[in-house]
């Protein structure tokens, strides 16, 4: 049996064009929103749904919405797997940085609210690129849509509207029918179809339970009035009544008898109160509460959050529909901003590359302190644990403590032939203490400071104010004891640093020049560089630590770097060197190397080069160039492939700094106890 399949036309029939679509009203040449509440309480106005926010339950429930989804971290990860690709996705994640970009989703997420909302891309270039400098979201009142989807901006001279894009993703070739290029970033939801571009707000589903909401607290209030204040009645003689100024004295009475003392009547007049018969305000309070429940329902689509009384069961449930409802905003506009403005950005900058996606990660992250426990079990049983494992599972900074053995017995260990194996969970007790015994230093440029002054003292450029220095510091010492993430040590400091006026570009004064420049204070990207060239430093010098300790019986350490194209070449070449712990090349070598450097070191056993078919490598011979400090006119040599102050051994230097804590503290000991405690140094090894 055969059949034939007519080719479906390559065109678009059911328009939304005037004349063609019959549900629709028009205008002029603009479509006017279906939206049957807006239209008939409103006049079309988006007002009354901005009114909706001055209601406590609509701001609360809106707000944990909003947080919710802001609190969650942001990704960029590249559209495909070339290098062009993987370029795109750095430079757009560098471009989100220097963005808003938890506050533009705030604002963008209005669009739930009204049914759509436009922002206005500002456009700049850095001399290489052509980026996009600011996001500004406009008031949705401002423009209107054409019948295919076109964006008018209503002016007091263009009431009719003028023409900005001419679709909502719009092309990214200027031309008369899209003006301004791609210029407005748009979206609209909650409608049922495509057709009608505005959308449908949840300010539609909110309007009727705040309005009943209020017109009941209206009531209540007048009731409350009578309840506390009985109405006052007089009943007069008729020959009161028939004097309509007897009868106004008497009112004045009456309405004197809730602020008076005293008043007086004439004879034969008869005062009443008139009590509310009822004795509570269940009705009211009852009424109150279940638009408070309706109105949490269509926001965050469940009341737990919001209320008190649930089960644990009951909880999750909730719990669950709210992180869907999370999922649900983070698609939607991560979604509008990946199909809408990074394909023109993409194009604009680069020509070949597909696409970069940005996500927010709205799952909960694995409870890492359990995975940990179990690994540990697991470990301690002489199962290894690959590098590609860790670095999955951790994070990449686990890498650099990755044993390739484990003790065969409690005999070989005490022989001194086994290795000592990583404890996932351990408190890095020796990177802690290296940063804690660490003075301040106001700097205005990092020029100011470098190499092995950074083991003495904190500091960040152009921080000049030390209580703000010392909150800073405070931040990356909870960091290194805790364990926290970037995004935590970001979302700390940076309305502590806004406050307090240390963000964004200022102008301040050059205290070596004299002369006035624009500082970059915080931002995002600022705070991830302090945040990771300290953890580093102090976790690679409690590695170093480590590695002295333990060198009699693991005396190697290897060079590793990451190996990608983001990496150094001069690291890429020192990746796998092994060299004992002492060899000179640890001086300056040892990483991190430079702002940014991803590299560490592995300790090793003869055993594990052995089992990895690895030697000994010769010390390599060191290049250097010379380097001039533009700040302070100093020369010095720097090896190649290492950033200037980086060439140091963070490990070492803070060793030395350790030392000289230890003997001020000794110094101050009784002389009984000072004793002990140096001989107990040189028992040891310890040079005081």
């Amino acid at each position: 049996m055969s059949t034939n399949i007519t080719t479906p036309p390559k065109i678009e029939i059911a328009k939304t064009q005037a004349g063609i679509d019959i549900t629709v009203g028009y205008a002029d040449k603009l479509m006017q929103p279906e939206d049957a509440v807006l239209l008939t309480r409103g006049g079309g106005d988006l007002k009354i749904y901005q009114e909706l926010l001055r209601d406590e339950q609509v701001l609360s429930c809106w707000q944990q919405r909003q947080s919710a989804l802001t609190s969650k971290e942001t990704f960029v990860e590249p559209g495909g797997t070339s290098a062009i690709d993987k370029k795109a996705a750095d430079a757009m994640k560098e471009m989100l940085q220097s963005l808003e970009w938890d506050d533009i989703t705030k604002k963008m997420m209005y669009g739930l609210l009204y049914g759509y909302s436009v922002s206005e891309l500002m456009w700049a270039s850095d001399g290489s690129m052509l980026m996009i400098d600011d996001i500004k979201i406009r008031k949705q009142r401002r423009f209107r849509f054409g019948p295919g989807g076109e964006l008018y901006l209503i002016t007091q001279d263009q009431p009719t509207g003028k023409l900005m894009q001419c679709t909502l993703s719009g092309p990214v070739t200027r031309n008369k029918s899209n003006p301004h290029g791609p210029k407005f970033w748009v979206y609209s939801t909650g409608a049922d179809n495509s057709d009608d571009p505005y959308g449908l707000g949840l300010g539609h589903q909110l309007y009727w339970p705040v309005f009943f909401k209020r017109s009941n607290i209206k009531f209540w209030l007048i009731f409350l009035e009578k309840f506390g204040t009985p109405t006052a009645m007089a009943k007069l003689p008729q020959a009161m009544m028939d004097s309509r100024t007897l009868q106004g004295r008497a009112l004045e009475a009456l309405r004197s008898i809730q602020s008076s003392s005293a008043v007086v009547f004439p004879e034969g007049a008869e005062v009443e109160l008139i009590e509310a018969a009822r004795s509570g305000t269940a009705d009211y309070s009852t009424l109150h509460e279940r638009m408070d429940k309706a109105i949490a329902k269509i926001i965050l689509s469940q009341t737990m959050t919001t209320d008190d009384g649930s089960s644990r069961a009951q909880s999750q449930v909730h719990q669950q529909v709210r992180d869907d409802v999370v999922k649900a905003d983070s698609d939607l506009i991560c979604g509008s901003f990946n199909t809408r403005v990074i394909p023109w950005w993409t194009s604009l900058n680069f020509e070949n590359a597909k696409p970069p996606k940005v996500w927010r990660k709205t799952e909960e992250a694995e409870d890492l302190h359990a995975r940990a426990k179990r690994d540990t079990k697991i470990f301690d049983m002489g199962l290894r644990p690959t590098k590609e494992y860790l670095i999955s599972t951790y994070g990449p900074q686990y890498s650099k403590w990755v044993r390739t053995d484990v003790a065969d017995s409690a005999t070989s260990f005490a022989e001194g032939d086994a290795s000592l194996s990583f404890s996932f969970n351990m408190k890095p007790e020796t990177a802690l203490l290296y940063f804690q015994n660490k003075g301040l230093d106001l700097t205005f440029s990092w020029k100011d400071m470098l190499a092995e002054s950074h083991s003495y003292a904190f500091t960040v450029a152009k921080m000049m104010e030390v209580d703000l220095l010392h909150e800073v510091r405070k931040q990356v010492d909870q960091a290194i004891a805790s364990g926290s993430t970037l995004q935590q040590f970001i979302k700390e400091l940076k309305p502590r640093l806004r406050q307090a006026g240390w963000w964004g570009k200022k102008a301040m004064i050059d205290p070596i020049t004299g002369k006035s420049v624009t500082a970059q204070l915080g931002s995002a990207r600022r705070l991830e560089t302090i945040f990771r060239a300290n953890l580093q430093a102090a976790y690679a010098a409690g590695h170093w630590a480590n590695a002295q300790a333990t060198k009699a019986s693991i005396p190697y350490l290897m060079y590793d770097a990451v190996d990608d194209d983001r990496t150094r070449p001069e690291h890429k070449s020192w990746d796998g060197l092994v060299l004992p712990v002492d060899d000179p090349f640890w001086n300056t070598h040892y990483p991190p190397n430079g702002w940014g450097c991803r590299c560490g070191t592995i300790q090793m056993s003869q055993s594990d080069l052995d089992q990895e078919g690895l030697s000994v490598s010769k010390s390599p011979w060191t290049r250097t160039k010379r380097w001039k400090n533009p700040r302070t006119g100093e020369r010095r040599k720097v090896p190649v492939g290492i950033d200037p102050s980086w060439d140091y051994n963070p490990g070492k230097a803070g060793m030395q700094r350790l030392l000289q804590v230890f003997r001020e503290k000794i110094d101050n000991l009784p002389d009984g106890m000072r004793l002990r405690m140096l001989a107990w140094a040189r028992n040891n090894s310890i040079a005081i």
